[in-house]
């Protein structure tokens, strides 16, 4: 009896599971035609638009080619004891159509700081000037072959960090679809 009642709630379960009515999605994919991002309601979204201003929130709920943005204006301000904190001044809706976006930010990765030359920049620059100070308090000459792998080293981080793409920017590479599912 307590196996058939067990039984009878999860098949009531799984009915109700198939039945549920999704939501819009808007998609973002290559020139390949492959989805590289599935934006629902409920989401986390970064991008610029069209007149340049970023934008981060919430979407809510995408309707009839609208994206509905929760936006919350998070500042720092002081506390009592003299130390800031960050604290939600206000949240407001924010409307836009799918065709004003210009770029969808990328999700950031795993050791992003090693991928975009963060650290080939801090290793770099923290030698040469180590190797400095070095030179200086031994009162030895600085080596040249040395203060150039360092800066070489640096600028080949920074030649990575230029050439990073952080955002997907809609256009010939990339495009938005949106699909209405009500």
């Amino acid at each position: 009896m307590i196996l058939r009642t067990w039984i009878l709630i999860g098949f009531l379960t799984m009915s109700l599971n198939i039945t549920a009515q999704g939501t819009d999605l808007l998609l973002l994919r290559n020139s390949k035609n492959r989805t590289i991002k599935t934006l629902l309601a409920g989401s986390f979204i970064h991008f610029k638009d069209i007149s340049g201003h970023e934008v981060t929130g919430v979407l809510r709920r995408l309707e009839r080619d609208t994206l509905f943005i929760t936006y919350y204006d998070v500042r720092q301000r002081y506390s009592v004891l003299g130390t800031s904190m960050s604290d939600t001044l206000t949240a407001y809706m924010l409307r836009y159509h799918y065709n004003e976006i210009f770029s969808i930010a990328k999700d950031p990765q795993s050791f992003e700081f090693v991928r975009d030359g963060t650290l080939f920049i801090l290793g770099g620059a923290a030698y040469a000037v180590l190797h400095t100070v070095n030179g200086l308090i031994k009162k030895e000459p600085l080596d040249g072959k040395t203060l150039a792998i360092a800066g070489g080293i640096a600028a080949t981080g920074f030649v990575m960090k230029k050439l990073r793409k952080r955002s997907y920017v809609i256009g010939r590479r990339y495009s938005l679809q949106y699909i209405g599912l009500k």
